[in-house]
């Protein structure tokens, strides 16, 4: 929350854009809400479980280690409000809205045309210089997130943005369709 004040000088939140609703990635929700009350706006398959209707731990998986899987994800505390649920290429905050289903069936990337940047939520990971797909035993669907890392490499940016590991600041595209080619052997700067 601090972190939050200080880089806005105090204003704090007035939106947040969902990537997907697993508890490592929207546990504070709830907590940014209370004290900024920001619009929340999540891909329409991810609202219930933004909501909390829905825990990720019921959602029957599509490969087998996500059945096992998704009892470690925990269970999400928070039942919020949304303020829009989005769709494949609508604008939120000048971004486009990608869907990148596969981690979770609405898990979503938005792509900043000003920045040439592309946030890319879990569909990526930048692991010690080295793009990865989201570990299978937390993933829905992990082929259909394979298979989906490839519509990255189809969108024009510069920068990408996982949710974990370092930017790649210079040729994330390229990086990407490396990865597609070469299963992720090759190693990237930040």
């Amino acid at each position: 929350m601090a972190a939050v004040a200080r880089a806005t000088g105090g204003a704090g939140l007035r939106s947040i854009l969902v990537t997907h609703a697993h508890p490592d990635h929207a546990r504070g929700l709830q907590a940014l809400r209370s004290v900024w009350n920001p619009a929340i706006s999540c891909y329409r398959q991810d609202l219930p479980f933004v909501t909390g209707h829905v825990q990720y731990r019921q959602l029957p998986g599509r490969h087998l280690t996500y059945a096992i899987g998704r009892h470690f994800l925990g269970n999400a505390d928070w039942q919020l409000p949304v303020a829009r649920d989005l769709e494949a290429g609508q604008s939120a905050e000048g971004m486009s809205v990608i869907h990148l289903p596969g981690h979770s069936p609405g898990q979503i990337g938005f792509l900043h045309p000003v920045d040439n940047a592309m946030l890319c939520g879990d569909a990526l990971g930048n692991n010690t210089g080295r793009l990865r797909a989201p570990s299978a035993v937390v993933t829905w669907d992990p082929t259909l997130a394979e298979q989906l890392i490839a519509r990255l490499g189809e969108l024009d940016f510069e920068l990408l943005l996982p949710a974990y590991g370092p930017p790649i600041l210079e040729a994330g595209r390229q990086a990407v369709l490396e990865y597609l080619g070469r299963a992720g052997d090759l190693p990237y700067g930040r």
